[in-house]
């Protein structure tokens, strides 16, 4: 992932929540397909998404955070 620095934390973990999103939808419409793979990339995306809202949740809303961590558990 590329970020110009300086960057700031929020727009730095904007960039990667943004990234590990398409990720959850790509793996998402690969199920759907019904790709072999799917279910595991869809566990492991959802999982880092899980632990980048756990590592940037002073910088969101709490509510809102802990509701999205969740909603991928």
């Amino acid at each position: 992932m590329s970020v110009s620095v300086p960057a700031s934390s929020s727009t730095f973990a904007r960039a990667l929540l943004v990234r590990q999103i398409d990720a959850l939808r790509a793996a998402d419409a690969d199920v759907r397909a019904g790709e072999t793979d799917a279910i595991h990339a869809v566990r492991v995306a959802a999982r880092r998404l899980r632990s980048t809202l756990t590592s940037y949740r002073t910088l969101l809303p709490t509510t809102e955070a802990r509701r999205l961590t969740d909603e991928l558990r």
